[in-house]
């Protein structure tokens, strides 16, 4: 009897990250500013497009949240704390808008995974205080308010799991390397710390995929991308192919779920609108080929195209890829 299934092996989460590298064009080998795509499980890094208006492409960015309904990101511009967007496929950013209260400033921002709702940490300049808001996505307005138990100008994050937790991370004041990460409770306007987050320099942001937490960090060192236990807060770091001058805004890409429409038609959902994928095939886990044209992902939730049938034979499994 032949038998078909999905890919069963370690789940392979895709990440988008900001690389503050070189403008293009660049004059040295050191990696391009922009978009990439990482693979967890290769390590493997892909560019994507160079970010900004303009020859220059210039800006930097961090605080990623998730995306809009049109392909793109939310992000904050570093020079501005402004709230923004960025297209996936052009690199092109629209500003939306800051913290209205005087002397405030958001250092990062988190997109709730089951209502769609914007939330923030802000910056108060004039007292050193950290508070946390949501965020009103078409003016960047904040409300509803509350201030938190530390201050500071350390680096921090902001990130949402698939379930609707919410973690933060703050960095030590008196470390360079280390920080406190907390699980956010919305409701009752508290935090509850985790543990510390040891040898990481200068966190730039928190992402979320499914249930596992990831952060991107700044600085000449060997790795930029790291695992972090919601549980006991110890980080683990994830191989990088991209170095330099380090990562800005990072975000999660949920992994296209698989599944057997009919006997040998493969079925994806969780695909992003507006983005190229490629479906491959293999009989062992280790050789993948290509099973069609690569194809862009309709408006909508899930796809099924006939030209995916595989043809009777051993056991089938299935990925999709995403392309630059």
């Amino acid at each position: 009897m032949i038998c078909l299934a999905a890919v069963l092996h370690a789940r392979a989460d895709s990440l988008i990250y900001f690389h503050c590298g070189q403008l293009l064009p660049r004059d040295t080998n050191a990696p391009a500013r922009g978009l990439y795509h990482f693979d967890t499980q290769t390590g493997s890094s892909r560019f994507l497009t160079p970010v900004g208006p303009g020859p220059a492409r210039a800006p930097w960015f961090y605080g990623f949240a998730g995306f809009t309904t049109n392909s793109s990101l939310y992000a904050l511009d570093e020079n501005t704390g402004t709230l923004c967007t960025v297209s996936l496929k052009t690199g092109d950013f629209v500003r939306i808008g800051g913290a209205r209260g005087s002397n405030l400033i958001y250092s990062d921002i988190a997109l709730h995974p089951i209502d769609g709702s914007l939330v923030g940490l802000v910056f108060e300049s004039s007292s050193g205080r950290r508070m946390f808001c949501r965020i009103d996505p078409a003016s960047g307005a904040e409300r509803d308010v509350w201030v938190l138990p530390f201050s500071g100008t350390g680096s921090t994050g902001l990130a949402y799991l698939a379930d609707g937790r919410l973690f933060l991370y703050e960095a030590i004041p008196s470390s360079s390397s280390d920080g406190r990460l907390y699980e956010v409770l919305e409701t009752e306007r508290r935090v509850r710390r985790v543990g510390t987050v040891q040898g990481i320099n200068t966190l730039t942001d928190l992402t979320g995929v499914s249930d596992t937490l990831y952060a991107s960090s700044f600085g000449y060192q060997t790795n930029f991308l790291w695992r972090i236990d919601t549980a006991t807060a110890t980080p683990t770091p994830l191989p990088a192919a991209a170095t330099g001058k380090g990562y800005g805004g990072l975000v999660g890409v949920r992994s296209p779920e698989v599944g057997l429409e009919v006997l040998v038609r493969p079925r994806f959902a969780g695909l992003i609108s507006g983005l190229r994928y490629q479906l491959q095939v293999s009989e062992d886990l280790s050789t993948w080929v290509n099973h069609g044209a690569s194809f862009e992902a309709p408006v909508g939730d899930a796809v099924s195209q006939d030209v995916w049938v595989v043809e009777a034979s051993p056991r089938r499994y299935f990925r999709l890829l995403l392309l630059p």
